[in-house]
């Protein structure tokens, strides 16, 4: 950018008077000057990421014209060294016990929260392996959930999620910033698997699978033909 014409001054990141659109005391900065990202806070906000949207709102020029510019730069005399960004390691995601304490199974409590997912029943909600649970497991007692947890399989037997349900059939409230309210909450580390209703022998058994999109569904599905509660399984 200094080749350009821009002074080096205007390439410390501080806050600066804006030479192109020739106003204000502070509005201009160069947010990255490594890569040429410029910033005006009254013309040049947006579509601003990179060092050829700068070039081109500095010298009114067209992209190619930006490209051309910049490459000319580059085979010239004034080789640049290369920045090599190492990848950010990624967070290991929590296990599943670390974030829900899994409490002893209540008859009553499970009656109660189909009362609020109508037509499910709680003879249906059991073969799923629901588990009763308090969420987040390291917030204070005051600040968690008492919750309906069902696990969601994949090919091994060991659950590949788990899908919580309020217990009074209220909404999870909203995380700032992270996700918004919402009628189930899954934990970390869940990939997609399938919520079964039966265990997993009457599983491969079964001729005919019935898929539903919310538990209060399958959990009252019944096989039409011999009045059988047949295998259920749900999509997470």
């Amino acid at each position: 950018m200094i080749h350009l014409g821009l002074a080096p001054k205007l390439m410390d990141g501080k806050h600066d008077p804006c030479l192109h659109c020739g106003g204000g005391k502070d509005r201009f900065r160069a947010i990255d000057p490594d890569n040429g990202v410029l910033y005006c806070n009254q013309y040049f906000y947006e579509k601003n990421g990179d060092i050829f949207a700068a070039v081109q709102w500095m010298l009114n020029c067209k992209f190619s014209e930006a490209v051309n510019m910049i490459g000319d730069y580059l085979n010239s005399s004034h080789p640049q060294p290369v920045k090599r960004q190492e990848p950010t390691p990624k967070k290991k995601a929590p296990a599943f016990d670390d974030q829900i304490q899994f409490i002893e199974i209540d008859q009553d409590k499970i009656n109660s929260w189909v009362k609020h997912k109508l037509p499910a029943t709680a003879k249906a909600a059991l073969p799923a392996d629901v588990r009763l649970g308090s969420w987040p497991k390291k917030a204070p007692q005051s600040k968690r959930f008492e919750c309906l947890a069902f696990p969601a399989y994949r090919e091994s037997n060991a659950p590949t999620a788990w899908i919580l349900y309020r217990l009074d059939g209220s909404n999870f409230p909203a995380i700032p910033k992270r996700i918004g309210e919402r009628k189930t909450h899954l934990l970390r580390s869940s990939v997609d698997g399938w919520i079964l209703f039966g265990d997993r022998p009457a599983q491969k058994a079964a001729k005919v699978i019935w898929e539903a999109d919310a538990e209060s569904n399958f959990s009252a599905t019944t096989n039409p033909v011999s009045g059988r509660q047949s295998e259920n399984k749900n999509h997470v």
